[in-house]
């Protein structure tokens, strides 16, 4: 009797840590972002129309930094949001949301200018390109 009791004991201790454990690594593991950078605003919107040109022609965001900067998922191959990471910034007013689908209009072209840097709620370091969204120049 004794050892059913300690093996019963045992299941639902094991259980509990399991549980525990679990949620302490989704917590861990949630991309908010802590917003880390020293990037003056005003550094956000030069030389975009210089920058190289990156073939997305829609986005989804997924973390919004401020009202005109946000990070998104470019569409993948197979039609669904897992592709490239990017810094996307709004011109002067723009506002994005979370889940937002952003399409390029006809006649715009998405640009990169340089990188952006910031650390996850998990303490990783991570660099993504930073873009916009300008009409396309002849």
């Amino acid at each position: 009797m004794k050892n059913v009791l300690l093996f019963v004991g045992g299941m639902i201790t094991g259980a509990a840590l399991l549980v525990i454990v679990s949620l302490i690594i989704a917590r861990i593991s949630n991309s908010q972002i802590q917003q880390e950078t020293t990037e003056t605003r005003a550094s956000l919107y030069e030389n975009f129309e210089n920058g190289e040109i990156i073939n997305e022609k829609s986005f989804q965001v997924f973390q919004v930094l401020e009202d005109n900067a946000a990070l998104v998922n470019g569409k993948s191959e197979y039609g669904m949001y897992t592709g490239t990471t990017y810094l996307l910034i709004g011109k002067e007013g723009t506002t994005f949301y979370d889940e937002q689908i952003v399409e390029v209009p006809q006649g715009n072209v998405v640009r990169m200018n340089g990188t952006f840097r910031y650390t996850t709620r998990g303490d990783l370091d991570k660099t993504v390109p930073k873009i916009m969204i300008l009409e396309e120049t002849k």
